[in-house]
Order: structure tokens, then sequence, then C-alpha cells
């Protein structure tokens, strides 16, 4: 089989030789070759046939596998964070510092951070994937941090083409479906050519109760032996806000004590806790502290030794929780290009998806209430307690779980639309140009339920009849007490409309700029424009606060569940020009010997963010025939996106580790730089009065969250070697062998970011990280203190703060030979991470290869990935099989806990009818993880006990594809 033919086999293959070929400012269909082997930058192609050999309707999962990505949002990644969205990270960098493009053009971002959901892109319309690792900002523009993956669709076809999938996993759910038309003909004697495609696809929902592993939500408790996972060290921990309620009353020891001592419980026996649940028979029982084992004291009820912890009293999350999302897809796009003359072709697209992914979590709480001691469903013995505190006709603190009101569930509903009109030929001699405009749309519709309202539940405990008159009576002391229509009268339904609107226009021209001895100068050059604006249209129920009562709480969004959204408004624009040169050093044609420079720059001007420049300077030697030598090195650059620089500061409860270093009874205040630590909380603004009895127990402070206009781009710089190495020999079974090694490293600095208020509070009096105890130091200012009580307020603001440190080595290896009657080809990915060094605050590097979790999706960066791929073809008939290798890992958080590696393998066959009645018939058959192998579960685990991005969680699945062209 000739090479052209074993490019299709393997995904990727070589393509044809391109020595010295200038590489252009676009990446696209026409002005770029497959250059894996022979660019100066480093590129992974993909063939279609990798996404017809994939049960999966999007695209992510199969690109996913390639060791040059780190898996994130995916569709089995029920992020609360994300609104069901596929996302692509290379290098593990992010997904809004990777740019997605669809025939070197930009698809439409999907929110106001500029991030692309691959939802829209149906697999049966893409010709092939080009991969570009490394920042690439300088031909590419913004985004391009991390690199470039750019979508080469299908513009050509004669004929009709029906294509149909369908798979399921081997516990019978999680079945997807495709099915589409593509149709295609020229005209005007071949001048012109046109091609439209219709698709639909649909994905079922899987919770993670239906999987052994995700069944039950777990921690990690080190030296524990005879609980569930690896060792027998996790034990169930959900989430400790639960049907029993949890009341938070500081209560005078000597009651607490009295109190369980009534139970039976001999005098000081019990530890002394702020937490309470409520039994069926109105006791209180103590809810743990989460790490001392029967902690959890005087618990009446029914004890679930799959859910229950005597030492963290919680609810299981797992059952109701989405393991993979629902997804539903309608897709359209129509082609259509016209020769007008020799030297002028238009063009114009039109991309239309309309699609809904729901997002599916456990019951939502009440949010932080405040209980008024008059309450008459208080029970007598959390009465007593409250009485014993210090202001004992002060409400006091409660949260409750509401299973009654069901699920939390969020159907985005969105639909794009993006238009482009070109043209492009050639103009002087050996020169062509490109003008194009570009218009997208896409608009989501966000339908929330499941969400409880804290104003309604407060006017039901405020109630002098506890709510009778308005509901029957709120009761929510214990299990089962809240009647269906109290909790109806709290539940609120949101509806959030978000738009994003992207107009581009760009034009280009490229072409020889003067004779050099050794070739010509070859030049390209363009001017590029860009606006973004984006409009975020809450529900006006979730821009309702419920208001501050001093020295209690501060203001609370009054909606629960997926959380308030502000409204926000925003644009951003900007003009980039930018230059490319290829530069003929030598060359020696007789022998192969080549030795081209290639130079590029582009200066961008941001309507807010300011000027950037990026540039890159690349070498490519080749010194024989079969030996290519290739280095680069690019300077990159990120403008804020409209999210990050507009987005509102919203006041709300931060998450919040007690104690306060500045509490009486801190080990900060205890150790041997007390006086340190003493008069940093006095230059923090607390008063001497204050610091003598100040105590903070609770486990959330007051803040703001939002966005910063004064954020600066981010910047990246990577260099990049390596070698190439083509076959000496002319023997049938090595003539076909190719071989890359290239190393990188990539500088990311700038990084914009939150810091989390409860790490900034721990860091900023820790010697390690402020060895001075100085107020200005970088932690300490992303938080100030309240003047009248000297408690934390958050400042969770962006900010440019961080960075990433990454070095490797990247390994692929293609070969195809002559195996009996048919041909034998195989390709392998093999990439190595020396380094993946997150850059903090304090310009101090945390090392993350090698390790998995802590830092939530797309956060697993293990030592070795690879994926190889064999195929046998043979009369139109085909087999492969794919090995995707993991490495192992140790958790970020637990050192000494180790993650085993992971081996996966696919299989799957195909056959093309040629002739007889089924010919243009085309069907494939697969199995995806053969042995049903299943994820590892790991204690700083992103979601369901494991990483549902990285791992397969749906275990064994069965294929098939039908493809019909006539």
């Amino acid at each position: 089989m000739p090479a052209a033919a074993a490019a299709l086999a393997l995904w990727p293959a070589p393509g044809p030789a391109q020595d010295g070929s200038l590489e252009e400012i676009e990446v696209t269909g026409s002005r770029i070759a497959r250059r894996d082997f022979t660019s100066a930058s480093p590129i992974v192609s993909v063939p279609a046939e990798a996404f017809r050999e994939s049960s999966s309707v999007s695209v992510e999962r199969t690109l996913g596998q390639l060791p040059q990505f780190v898996p994130t949002a995916t569709g089995t990644s029920n992020s609360p964070a994300n609104d069901g969205q596929a996302n692509l990270s290379l290098r593990g960098i992010g997904s809004v510092q990777t740019l997605v493009l669809v025939d070197g053009k930009r698809l439409m971002p999907a929110d106001g951070l500029g991030t692309v959901d691959l939802n829209v892109l149906p697999p049966a319309l893409i010709e092939s994937v080009e991969v570009v690792t490394g920042g690439a900002s300088a031909a590419y523009g913004s985004d391009a941090i991390a690199g470039v993956v750019n979508f080469r669709l299908r513009d050509r076809y004669e004929g009709v083409e029906l294509h149909g999938e369908w798979s399921q996993t081997d516990s019978g759910d999680g079945r997807e479906y495709s099915a589409g038309i593509l149709a295609g003909n020229s005209f005007a004697a071949g001048r012109g050519d046109v091609i439209a495609y219709l698709g639909y696809a649909e994905r079922e929902q899987v919770n993670q109760g239906e999987r052994g592993f995700s069944r039950h939500a777990w921690g990690y408790f080190p030296g524990e032996t005879v609980g569930f996972g690896p060792g027998g060290a996790f034990l169930p921990q959900g989430t400790g806000i639960t049907e029993e309620g949890v009341s938070v009353v500081f209560a005078s020891p000597t009651v607490f004590n009295q109190v369980f001592i009534g139970y039976g419980y001999p005098p000081g026996s019990v530890p002394y806790q702020a937490g309470f649940g409520v039994n069926l028979d109105r006791t209180v029982f103590t809810i743990g502290d989460g790490r001392t084992p029967n902690s959890v004291v005087n618990f009446r009820g029914e004890i679930d030794p799959a859910t229950y912890n005597d030492r963290f009293f919680n609810y299981d999350t797992a059952p109701t929780t989405a393991l993979q999302m629902p997804l539903e897809r309608t897709s359209a796009i129509v082609r259509a290009r016209f020769k007008l003359s020799p030297s002028a072709e238009s063009y114009g697209q039109l991309l239309l998806a309309d699609y809904s992914v729901t997002r599916q979590l456990a019951p939502t709480g009440t949010g932080l209430l405040l209980v008024p001691v008059t309450n008459p469903y208080v029970p007598p013995d959390l009465r007593a307690l409250a009485a014993s505190r210090p202001d004992p006709a002060a409400p006091f603190r409660f949260q409750r779980l509401m299973p009654e009101v069901g699920p939390r569930r969020a159907e985005n509903d969105r639909t794009l639309l993006q238009g482009t009109l070109g043209l492009r030929g050639e103009v002087f001699t050996d020169w062509r140009y490109e003008v194009y405009v570009q218009l997208g749309r896409n608009e989501r519709t966000e339908r929330q339920s499941g969400n409880v309202r804290i104003s309604r539940f407060e006017e039901l405990l405020t109630a002098p009849d506890g709510g009778v008159a308005l509901c029957g009576g709120f009761d929510p002391f214990g299990r089962g007490r809240v009647p269906v229509a109290c909790a109806e009268y709290a539940t609120t339904d949101a509806s959030n409309e978000i738009t994003v609107e992207q107009a581009l226009a760009e034009a280009s021209l490229n072409g020889p700029l003067l004779e050099l001895p050794a070739g010509a100068l070859r030049s390209a050059v363009g001017v590029f424009y860009k606006r973004d604006d984006f409009s975020y249209v809450p529900d006006p129920v979730l821009t309702e606060f419920v208001p501050a009562v001093p020295g209690l709480v501060g203001p609370r969004p009054d909606v629960t569940g997926f959380g308030a959204g502000a409204a926000r408004s925003g644009d951003e624009s900007n003009v980039d020009v930018y230059a490319e040169l290829l530069v003929p050093i030598y060359r020696d044609a007789s022998a192969g010997r080549f030795l081209d420079l290639g130079l590029g720059y582009r200066r961008s001007e941001y309507e807010q963010a300011g000027g950037a420049d990026a540039y890159k300077v690349e070498l490519t030697f080749r010194p024989q025939h079969v030996v290519l030598l290739r280095g680069s090195f690019q300077h990159a650059v990120r403008a804020p996106s409209i999210e990050e620089l507009y987005y509102p500061e919203i006041p709300g409860q931060l998450l919040f580790a007690p104690p306060d270093p500045c509490a009486v009874s801190s080990p900060q205040r205890n150790g041997p730089d007390w006086q340190q630590v003493e008069a940093l909380c006095l230059a923090q603004g607390m008063t001497p009065a204050q610091l003598a009895v100040f105590e903070y127990p609770l486990r959330r402070v007051d803040g703001v969250r939002g966005g910063n206009p004064d954020l600066a781009p981010e910047e990246a710089d990577t260099a990049t070697a390596g070698v190439v190495l083509g076959s000496p020999f002319e023997h049938d079974a090595l003539r076909e062998l190719q071989l890359s090694v290239d190393w990188y490293r990539i500088d990311f600095t700038n990084g914009i970011g939150r810091w989390a208020v409860d790490s900034a509070k721990d860091r900023c009096f820790d010697p390690a990280y402020n060895p001075t105890y100085d107020p200005a130091n970088g932690y300490c200012r992303f938080f100030t203190r309240v003047p009248a009580t000297g408690e934390i307020f958050g400042l969770e603001l962006n900010r440019n703060i961080g960075g990433v440190d990454t070095s490797g080595v990247d390994v692929q290896i293609d070969w195809s030979l002559p195996a009996g009657p048919g041909q034998l080809a195989a390709a392998a990915f093999v990439s190595y991470v020396d380094e993946w060094q997150a850059v903090e605050p304090n310009g101090a590097k945390v090392e993350y290869a090698g390790t998995i979790g802590n830092r939530g999706l797309g956060s697993a960066i293990p030592r070795w990935r690879s994926l190889l791929t064999l195929r046998y073809d043979w009369l139109g008939a085909g087999a492969y099989l794919r090995w995707q290798h993991v490495d192992g890992m140790r958790d970020a958080e637990y050192a000494d806990f180790r993650v085993p590696a992971r081996d996966n393998f696919d299989v799957g066959a195909n056959h093309a009818f040629e002739s007889g009645a089924l010919e243009g018939l085309d069907a494939t058959v697969g199995i995806e993880n053969l042995f049903d192998e299943q994820p590892p579960v790991f204690p700083s685990y992103s979601q369901a006990n494991t990483d549902p991005s990285l791992y397969d969680v749906l275990g064994r699945r069965w294929f098939f594809s039908l493809r019909y062209r006539f």
C-alpha cells in the first residue's frame, strides 16, 4: 500500500515533503499541508478516520487521547463551574490559552472568557485536525499561549452521503446516537461548488450512582484501613449540609455537657462542638469534627455503612449527580465557492449549531439561615443550648439540605450561528491574497431548577406560627419534617440569557519578496480586526440579596443552588498587524540540504488592555535528505477577556477553614512567633480590644468575587528543538519509517486568576510564605478586616498572579510495511513531562509533574503518556488496535498515595464495499475499553472519586457506524 493510503489508516501519518515552504500565517486547508515531519514547529495531524473510529458524538474525547493534551471539561465532567462545555487544554495550561480554529479562522467563543465549546462540531464533518503545540500568537493572535487546534472541515463533495452511528456501554446505558446527510455538487462548468450538511446527535445521561467506583461520595482519611477504596482508607464523605439540618450554636460548655449527660454519656466524654443535628425524636447530636473517630455523638437514625461516617456526619451527593451529561444537537453547515476569474475566487460559509447540555447535581441546601430562638419548632435541647450563649436572644445559624425539591438541574440551550464571506486568489506574480469578514453570535439560555430562596425560608422561620398559615408549618429540624408545600414555597426556577457576538475581518498577502542566492525570500503580511461583545442577563430573582445582619452575617445572595450571577456586559476590540519572513540561508538541491530562517512579528492594540507584542524565530536545517533539525522561540500573549475585566464584584460567603490566625486560641497566637502574629493582626486593622478576645470558629467569611479592569495581558515564552529522521532504507519493511523527537519549554507568566481567601489567610501568617509577617505581603492583600468586628473580608478578584513553567519531550513514530496480502501500519505518540511547575503569587514554584488532583479539572500531569495505533488493511477491509497508556502518579495533596498506571485498549474493524449491491457502503464496528478498565480512586479527586476527564468512567462500550455514498 503506498504511503498516501497509509496516511488514511493512521492518526496521524506523514504528509508530503514541504522542504523550504513558508509556514503561512493562517492554518487553512488550502495553504498548509500536513507537516508533522517537515515544519519548524511540532505539529500533529489527526485524520477523519480517528473520529469515525470513536463512539463519541463529541470530538474532545478523541483529541484528549493525544498526550499533548491534558483532558479538561468533557461530557463526563459535570462541573458546577462549567455550563456543559467541552474544552481542550494543550499542555494543561488552560482552555482559554488554547486557540481553536476552523479552517484557519476563529470558531465562535461560548462565553465571556473566550473559551470555545467543541460540542458545536459534529465529528462526521471533520476532514482532519492540525495541532500546533507551543505558543503561536505571532502567527495566530491572542489566545495561542499554549498552541493552536485547527479543525479542517470537509469542503468538497460530489453526490450524497448518509451516515449513522450508535453506541452503548456494557451496563446497557450511556447510549449515543448520531445521523446526518452530506450533499455536494459543482456548477457553472466546474467554476463553483457547494456542499451542505445536516446532522443530529444525542447522548444519554448516566448518574454517578450507576457505577461502583462513584456510587457513593468518599473522602480520604490517612491511616484508615477498614473503609472503602484503595487500602480501605476512604470513608463516606458527601456534603456536611444534611437532611437533619445543621445548627451552629456556640453554647456554654457547661450546658453542652449537661445536655449529653442527659442522654446517658459520662461527664466530659463528648468533645465540645458548635454544630448540631436533630434526630427524629427531637434530641440533638454532634455532627463531628471531621477528624476524630466517634466524634458524631448521639445520632439515633438508621445507619447505612456505605454512607455513614462517625467523624463527619454527611449526606451522600453521588447517586443523583450526573456522571455523563446528556447532549442533544442539531447542526448544519453550508459552504460554497465560485471562481470569479483566474485570479479571484469567492467563498462563503454558514455554520449553525443548536444544542443542549444539562448538568445535574445533588439537591441544594437552604443556604445560611438565621433562626430566631422564638421559632416554635426549635427542639427543647437545641433551645437550651442556644439560651446558654452570651447573647441568648440572638438568632443562630442554620443550614439544611432540601431533597424535597429534587436534584439541581441546569439545562443550557445554545444556538450558534457564524457566517464567513471572503475573496482569495493571485495578484502580481506568485503572490496570493485573502480578504474575509466573519460574523458570529452564540446565544445561551440557562434554565435552572431545584433552586431555593433564603428570604422565603427566613420568612417561614420568623413567622409567629412557624409558617403554618403560609404552607402548613416549616419544621426544618430533622429528616422528613418539611412539608412539600413549604419546600415548594421556597423553590424557584430561574432563566438566564447569555449572548456572545464576534466580528472579524482580515486581509493578508504572501509571496516571494525577492530572490536570494539560496532561493526566494518569502513573506506574509496582514492586518486583523476582532471585536467581542458579551452580555449576561440573569433572571431578576438571581440578582436579589438578603440584607446583612450586623455582627452575624453579611449580605447573602437570596437564591442558593446554582448560585447567583450578576448582570454584566462589556466589549473588547483589537487591531493587529503582522509580518512573517522565510529566509533561505543555504540550499543544495542536489544533496537535499537546506537551512531556512523564519521570522514573525505581530503588534496588537486592544481597546481596554493596551498594546502587546508577539514574535517568533525559527530555524529549519536539513543536513541530508533523511535528517531534519528544527527549533523555534516564540513569545505569545493573551489579552484579558471581557469576563476577566468586567465581572462585577459580587458579595457572598467564602469558604474558610477555622480558626482565624488572629483568634486567641489559634496555633499562630500560641506559637513561637506570637508577638509578630499579633503585630500583623493590628497592622491589618484590628483594635487591641478586639485582639484580646477575638475568636472566629465559623467555616465561611464574608467577601466579594469579581473581575478587574486593570489586568495586564498574559505572556508566554516557548522554545522547541527537535530532530526528524526519515528512513535511509529502500527495503519495503523500512521505507515508510519516520521518527520525530522534539523538546519543548513553555514559561507562562502573568496568568490571570483568583486566590482563595482561605489559602491567603494561611500563607499570610505562615513564615514560609511571609517570613517577616509583612502586612504588605502579596497573600495578605487578598483580604482585609472588617473594622467593627476584626473579621476577615475576602477579596477573590481577578489578578495577574501566576503562571506555569513546563518542559518535556514529544516523540512521534509512523511506520507502514507490506505484511502478507495486505499492509500493516503503526503510529505512536509518546510524551514525557520533565517539569510542570505552577508559579504562585510570591514567585515560588510548585512541581506538579507526575501528580494528579488537588486543582480541579485538567490537573492530571502524568510523566508519561502514549498512544499507539496498529492497523491492518486488505482489499477494502481493515482492523485496528489502539492502546492508550497513562503513567502512574502521586496524589498532589497526599504525596504518599500512588495512583496506578492505566492502560486502555480499543479494537475495531471496518469494511468498504466497492462493488455489488452494497457498493458505496462503509461499515465500522468497535469496542472501546476492551478490558473494562475502571478508573482509579484517589484522595484529591476532581469529581466522582476520580478524574472523569482523564479516565474512562463508563466502562466497556460497543459501537457501530454506517456510511453510504451515492
